[in-house]
């Protein structure tokens, strides 16, 4: 009976002890976070235990302050632009600890700039007042209905009107819409238009680019003042 009583008392007492005593002690780390090549202090700079999923920022200053379990701990410090720094601390008592970050030395790969060329060709080329068009092009433009029409595109080219508002009609340069040739693969589209001239029969999903030719024409397209084709 006695010595379970003893027994009884000690546990007792160990559970009305301050919870420091028989818990983890705990130590507080900090102090600054800087450049290595520089020295300037690094404000946002992370410094973390990954293991126990702790961690804190620097201020504005390069400061940082975290309070870890006692014994070895891996801490890393890290920021962008900068190689992670890790470093083993054995926590005995509070301690100050400094991280210098070396710059990252990560290269991208090389970018390769490419123009579409037109500019070049334009200077190259004896060819005149042509205009080129692609569906991609076409299809950056708002659209009426958000259905987009090859002709209304073409209508914004310089040297170019509509026929109307809303209507598909070319007039280039002061030509009137009847003298205007349409191929499409070399095949000749008498009606270019529907519904009243509202909108095209061409289909832009099925058009690659368009042609249109607004002076210079080439002799083999002769009989028509103004050529366009796809």
């Amino acid at each position: 009976m006695t010595l379970r009583f003893i027994i009884c008392l000690s546990g007792l007492l160990f559970m009305l002890l301050p919870a420091p005593v028989w818990a983890q002690v705990q130590y507080t780390i900090s102090g600054y976070v800087r450049a290595a090549n520089t020295g300037e202090a690094l404000p946002g700079a992370t410094v973390a235990a990954p293991s126990l999923g702790l961690g804190a920022t620097t201020d504005d200053k390069g400061y940082y302050v975290l309070t870890l379990p006692s014994g070895p701990q891996q801490v890393v410090a890290s920021f962008i632009g900068y190689q992670n720094q890790p470093q083993t601390i054995t926590l005995t008592r509070n301690q100050r600890t400094n991280f210098n970050l070396a710059e990252a030395t990560n290269t991208l790969g090389e970018v390769v700039v490419q123009g579409s060329g037109t500019l070049e060709q334009k200077l190259q080329t004896t060819q005149m007042s042509l205009e080129r068009l692609t569906t991609r092009e076409a299809k950056l433009l708002p659209a009426l209905f958000g259905e987009v029409d090859l002709l209304k595109t073409l209508q914004l080219k310089p040297g170019v009107q509509n026929g109307g508002e809303g209507t598909s009609g070319l007039f280039v340069r002061g030509g009137s819409a009847d003298q205007n040739l349409f191929l499409v693969d070399d095949a000749v589209v008498y009606n270019p238009s529907h519904l009243f001239g509202l909108f095209s029969v061409f289909n832009p999903d099925a058009v690659q680019s368009v042609d249109l030719y607004k002076g210079g024409f080439p002799a083999q397209y002769g009989g028509r003042y103004r050529r366009w084709s796809m």
